[in-house]
């Protein structure tokens, strides 16, 4: 499962990308992030790879630069029907991801006017800005909000502090320009002060005359031929390399849902698609005209599922939410609630279909 695709124009915002990406790598498995250009292999088709990785998602980062419509060439790419951008997010609401707009550089959120009618429901949701002042700290921030969002583990990145020097004032600049200098004259009189100290120091009654010192004794080993030589310093052993770690165990699956389940009491009837421990769901929401389409995974025994709320076919945005899921004890319920963003909170007790 990638967990966060990163979804943006390379003529647009390409090299900001590279260090957003970066940073992210840094907070969380490498291969929890997709980014088309790093995590397509040659010879590999590029749709079903790109189609693939937005299922098995939980967040899409959908980065936005000065020209992330595609319109610098005066024809606007986004509106094109076969502009990637466009269908990457048009995916993205498909399969019921996060979605997160994040600004770099000179980019600004899009009005719903601009877009077009699949992706439209990108205006509503509130952009991250990524600012290149304060980037580890806003990127921290954009961590964060992942990790609360899918599940996904964060862990701070070790950045090294930038330490910028405080601008000298006029009065510091001349204070150095004289230290500077004072330097370079006592250099040029170095010479000369040496010649004076060597007169002093010859004229002193402590002078010592080097000639009356006795000779230095002779080492004991050189003098005494008879003497065993010291035996040669054993070799320093050659340390045990660290055993590589284990890689970490796959979470488990309690329960495999794949098939339909129903909840009599609220006329929901949602179809689960599990593969692992990832689960995609889709479901008509009492009536054909609003669909639920999501996407999530278990773990520790609780199956999270991110959702969004589609008018049908999928083309317009609803709202989204989350649902929370633990089996039974026998496993034949899934009991849990159902969350809409900013709304209520409804219980839920499914049952599989039998039939």
């Amino acid at each position: 499962m990638a967990g966060i695709f990163v979804s943006y124009r390379r003529s647009d915002a390409g090299g900001h990308v590279g260090r957003l990406v970066a940073g992210l790598c840094a907070r969380f498995p490498p291969s929890s992030v997709f980014q088309d250009l790093e995590s397509i292999l040659a010879g590999t088709e590029v749709v079903p790879t790109i189609n693939g990785a937005i299922a098995s998602s939980r967040v899409m980062l959908v980065v936005i630069g000065s020209d992330w419509q595609g319109a610098a060439h005066g024809h606007i790419r986004l509106h094109d029907d076969d502009d990637p951008v466009r269908h990457e997010i048009a995916w993205a609401f498909h399969y019921g991801l996060e979605v997160i707009p994040v600004l770099v550089g000179d980019g600004k959120m899009p009005e719903a006017t601009q877009l077009p009618p699949n992706i439209r429901a990108l205006a509503k949701f509130q952009p991250h800005a990524q600012s290149p002042r304060h980037w580890e700290l806003d990127l921290d921030e954009l961590a964060k909000l992942i990790a609360r969002r899918t599940g996904l583990a964060f862990s701070r990145a070790s950045v090294a502090p930038v330490v910028v020097p405080p601008r000298s004032s006029r009065g510091g600049w001349l204070a150095a320009s004289l230290f500077v200098l004072a330097g370079a004259a006592f250099l040029a009189l170095f010479p000369a002060f040496s010649d004076h100290s060597k007169d002093r120091a010859a004229a002193s009654p402590l002078a010592i005359d080097q000639a009356t010192l006795p000779a230095p004794a002779a080492p004991s080993l050189i003098s005494d031929p008879t003497r065993a030589p010291l035996a040669a310093p054993a070799p320093t052993p050659t340390p045990t390399p660290w055993p590589a770690p284990a890689p970490p165990p796959a979470a488990a699956a309690a329960l495999d849902v794949t098939g339909a389940w129903y909840s009599a009491a609220d006329l929901f009837s949602p179809q689960f698609q599990q593969v692992g421990p990832a689960v995609s769901v889709r479901a008509n929401m009492g009536t054909d005209q609003v669909v639920m389409v999501g996407q999530g995974a278990w773990a520790t025994g609780q199956l999270n599922i991110n959702f969004n709320l589609l008018t049908a076919p999928g083309d317009q945005h609803i709202a989204g939410g989350v649902m929370t899921l633990t089996p039974s004890p026998d496993q034949s319920h899934l009991l849990g609630t159902l969350q809409i963003t900013g709304g209520d909170t409804t219980p839920l007790d499914l049952q599989r279909k039998t039939r």
